[in-house]
Formats: structure tokens, C-alpha cells, sequence
């Protein structure tokens, strides 16, 4: 027994050693989505008392962590300075948001951090260590391990939501305070609610439902605020997707699988009998392989389907044997290694490329630290941002577009924030200008900057393909 203990702890030190050795190793990369760099700086927006540009995800816990962080940075430099007047604060204030700006990567740290606090606590909390150690399997897989790694708020709604589902049993007031915590960073936690409201004795609590959403509220008052923005960003994918325009059977049959898909993971804890569960399971999985494959739905929307995986199958008397458990440490050690051992192009690659290009003018995706000149980016963007409905004009193609949501969901102009403090204190003599290239929302992407700026003379960067001109899109 004392054997299999020692083969057991050994296994998860290498883990959770492992774990920490992938959070810094990869701190200037963005494994999942472009976003990362937004969803931090949202922290940053906050701190300047301003609404976060993802506040429909709503991403709550995390960005008031890297809020706290600033805050407690500022006190310190403010200190240290010995500012005294009102222009000594604010030029103090201005310093750290241009600080964090430029370098993203502290406040990408401070959610690292969050997340393996969490997720010891969670190793902590579960004293048979089989729901942690299929949780740890499943979101080491190699098509979601880049949630677990990304400076996003996806893995931190999963592990709250995980510890949520454990202490069920024990405090289910407590449990529901950490599910409000999950669906505060991403709302789509939200389908798992019946597993929580369920006593002991396998009824549903109801007089309990207010109170995940009162802390939710208080947690992410920003989503509360533009409620009717926040569901039209929400329902707006499914919309303005041109999967959804090419016939009314394809359109009626996602609509149906998206309904089916709810409505089976929410009627899923209600159900008793394992068969009738298997079944409903192996049906919200080809439903979800159904939309991600052929209708171009994001994996991140159908996290709380891989949670709950892993938490019904923690249920199987199997998953209490040694034997398994060390089959799941070692395949959890065998995903982690071949993770690190994949070539991801991180950040600094794309600067360093950006910064000895030949051209003087750079189109590419906004970075976790940025040197390049963004005042030519401002001079053209910010008008085109800030103008009168550009996002209504622009989404509809008409200068008559309907008024309603254009300032609450010009969320470019919470984007384009950062760059103007990067223009403004940043050393520009002499460096390239680069220009944000965005595929939704307001028209930035690469044909637009190619007749906005000197095609001739625009090197376009992407991450994940080779570096193309202006003359690869004619």
C-alpha cells in the first residue's frame, strides 16, 4: 500500500512540476485564439475604470485578479516615486497601464497563478484523486490542453466549475458560490446548473437558484449592465455565420442540434438510470462534432460537455483502482510532454520577424508585447472607430443602419485602447509602423489595410502560415 502511495505521489509531483515548467514555458505564446491579448487587457480597462471589451464572456474572477495586480503595482510605484500632486498620480497611473500594456505577460501571470492554486486545491479537495485525475486526462488532450495553457479565462471557468461539482455533497451553499465563480468567467457553464442544485436526496433545490446568480452579478456586474448587447454578441455567431446562410435545412437542423444540445445537458444530472445517460452523452457528442466540424461552431463553447465527462465517469467503481488511476497519470505525463514538445510560434518569434522585416509598414494580429510605431494605426483606425454608427453602418452596409447597440458593441473601440498608450509614451523614432489586422467586427482585415496603406510596402505576418504581400491577395 505504502508502494503504491509512493508511485502514485511520485507520478504527480512530476505533474504538477511539469504543470509549472508549461505555464512559463509557453508565457509568450498564444496557443488558443488571438483574443488572449484582449481578455488581458481587460484587466487594464477596468483599472482605468472603463468597461472589459469581452464583458458577454463575462470573464470575471480573472480579470479582477490582473485588475488587483495592477492596483497593487501602482501603490508601490507610487510609493517608491513619492508622488505627491494630482499630475504625479495620474502620470504614475499612466505609467503602469503603458507598462502592462506593452508587456501583457504579469497579467497573463497572475491568472496562471489562479489557475494552479485552483487546481492544487482542487488535488487537495478531492481525497480519492479520481474526478481531479480524469479532469487533469481529458483537458490535457491534445485538442484541449492550448485551453489549459492560454492566458483565457476557459480553464479557470472549468476548474471552478469542477470544484463546484466536488463539494456538492458536502456544502452544496459553497459549491454554488464556485459555480457562480465558473459562469462568471464563461457563461456557458451555465447548462450544468441542475448538477448543483441537487440536495443529497437527488432533488432540485430551487429556493437556492438566486443565489449563484446574485454573486454572478456582483462578480461581473459589467455583463449585467449591457444585458441586451451582451446576448446580441452571444446569439450573433449564430446569425451572421454564412454556415448558417447556405440553405434553410442546414440552418434548421444547427438551430435543432443547439437546442438538443442544452436541453439534453441540462436534463443529464436529472437522470438516474446509466444506460439512459451513456446514451445521452454518446447523442451531445456527435452533436457537438456535428457543429464544430460542419458549421464552424468554437470548442470552447462545449467545455462544460468535457467537465461533466469527466465527472460522471469519476462515478465508475473502475476509476477507484490503482491500476487505473496510474494509467491516468502517466497518459496525463505523456500528454504533457508531448505538448511541450510540439513547435508552437510564439510571440516574441513573430516580433523578432516584424522587427527585421525589409518593409516599413507590418499588417499582423495584435501581440502579448508589442515595440513596433502604432501612431500611422491611429491616425487611420481611431476615426474610423469612433465615427458616427460605424459599427451599424458598416455591419449593415447602409449609412441609414438602425442606431440601437452601435456604442455599446463597438467593442474595437475598448481594442484600440492599448495602442493609443503605446503611441503616446512609446519611443517611435525610427521603427516600423504595424498595423492590427482583425477578422471580425469593424473591416480591418488584410484586404481593407491593403488599400489603406501603401500595398507595395506592407509585409503581412500571420501565426500559423507563411508571411505574405499585399500581391497574395490581388
Amino acid at each position: 500500500m505504502i508502494k503504491n502511495k509512493n508511485i502514485e505521489f511520485s507520478l504527480l509531483l512530476l505533474i504538477i512540476l511539469l504543470f509549472v515548467y508549461s505555464y512559463f514555458s509557453k508565457l509568450y505564446f498564444q496557443l488558443e485564439h488571438i483574443d488572449e491579448v484582449n481578455y488581458l487587457a481587460d484587466s487594464i480597462l477596468l483599472f482605468e475604470g472603463m468597461v472589459p471589451s469581452s464583458k458577454h464572456a463575462p470573464s470575471g474572477v480573472s480579470t479582477w485578479i490582473g485588475t488587483t495586480y495592477l492596483i497593487i503595482e501602482y501603490i508601490f510605484q507610487t510609493i517608491n516615486l513619492k508622488a505627491s500632486s494630482v499630475s504625479d498620480l495620474l502620470n504614475t497611473y499612466d505609467y503602469i497601464i503603458y507598462k502592462n500594456y506593452k508587456d501583457l505577460t504579469n497579467i497573463k501571470i497572475s491568472l496562471l497563478i489562479l489557475n494552479f492554486s485552483l487546481l492544487l486545491y482542487f488535488l487537495y479537495k478531492d481525497k480519492e484523486r479520481i474526478f481531479v485525475y480524469i479532469f487533469l486526462f481529458i483537458f490535457t488532450i491534445f485538442f484541449l490542453i492550448t485551453f489549459s495553457f492560454s492566458g483565457k479565462p476557459f480553464f479557470t471557468a472549468s476548474l471552478f466549475a469542477a470544484l463546484s461539482l466536488l463539494i456538492k455533497k458536502n456544502n452544496q451553499k459553497l459549491s454554488l458560490i464556485f459555480f457562480a465563480f465558473a459562469i462568471a468567467e464563461n457563461i456557458s457553464f451555465i447548462v450544468i446548473i441542475f448538477y448543483l442544485l441537487k440536495d443529497n436526496e437527488n432533488k432540485l433545490k430551487i429556493s437556492l437558484i438566486l443565489l449563484p446568480f446574485i454573486i454572478f452579478l456582483a462578480i461581473a456586474p459589467w455583463w449585467s449592465i449591457s444585458l441586451f448587447q451582451n446576448l446580441k454578441i452571444i446569439l450573433h455567431f449564430l446569425i451572421s455565420s454564412p454556415n448558417f446562410t447556405q440553405n434553410s435545412f442546414g440552418n434548421h437542423l444547427s438551430f435543432l442540434s443547439i437546442f438538443i444540445y442544452l436541453f439534453f445537458m441540462l436534463a443529464l444530472p436529472l437522470l438516474s438510470e446509466i444506460k439512459l445517460k451513456l446514451s445521452l452523452i454518446l447523442i451531445i457528442s456527435l452533436i457537438i462534432i456535428f457543429l464544430i466540424l460542419f458549421q464552424g461552431f468554437y470548442l470552447r463553447w462545449f467545455l462544460p460537455f468535457f467537465l461533466i465527462l469527466s465527472f460522471e465517469a469519476s462515478k465508475f467503481n473502475v476509476a477507484s483502482k490503482f491500476f487505473f488511476k496510474i494509467i491516468l497519470l502517466i497518459s496525463i505525463l505523456s500528454n504533457l510532454i508531448i505538448f511541450n514538445l510540439m513547435d508552437f510560434k510564439s510571440d516574441l518569434e513573430i516580433l523578432n520577424e516584424e522587427k527585421n522585416s525589409n518593409f516599413k509598414n507590418i499588417l499582423s494580429s495584435g501581440l502579448l508585447i508589442e515595440e513596433l510605431n502604432f501612431d500611422k494605426y491611429l491616425d487611420i483606425q481611431l476615426p474610423y472607430v469612433t465615427q458616427y454608427n460605424s459599427k451599424n453602418i458598416n455591419y449593415f452596409n447602409n449609412e441609414q443602419a438602425p442606431l440601437s447597440f452601435s456604442e455599446a458593441g463597438n467593442l474595437e473601440r475598448s481594442y484600440i485602447r492599448r495602442y493609443e498608450f503605446l503611441a503616446k509614451y512609446d519611443d517611435n523614432i525610427s521603427k516600423k509602423n504595424k498595423f492590427i489586422r482583425y477578422e471580425t467586427g469593424l473591416k480591418s482585415n488584410t484586404i481593407y489595410w491593403c488599400n489603406k496603406v501603401d500595398p507595395e510596402n506592407i509585409f503581412i505576418i500571420f501565426k500559423a502560415k507563411a508571411s505574405k504581400t499585399c500581391d497574395d491577395f490581388k
